[in-house]
């Protein structure tokens, strides 16, 4: 992303008050990446490349997660 990184954009979010799932998918995700995004608010984080399936659950859970809060 252009001129913010994922982490920052999390940290953005938080603040606004969003409240939507968040799944944060990087080219450079680490544990301690995946560590600060769960903390930023983020319901999982992902490393590049993602396959399809995988997606499709983690969306899914996501989904379910959000129809359960709201």
């Amino acid at each position: 992303m252009p001129g913010k990184n994922g982490l920052e954009l999390l940290a953005d979010l938080k603040k606004a008050g969003v409240k939507t799932p968040i799944v944060l998918i990087s080219g450079q995700a680490n544990i301690e990446m995946a560590v600060k995004a769960t903390k930023l608010g983020a319901l999982i984080s992902w490393r590049k490349p993602l396959s399809t399936d995988k997606l499709l659950v983690t969306v899914e859970n996501a989904l379910r997660l959000s129809r359960l809060e709201g």
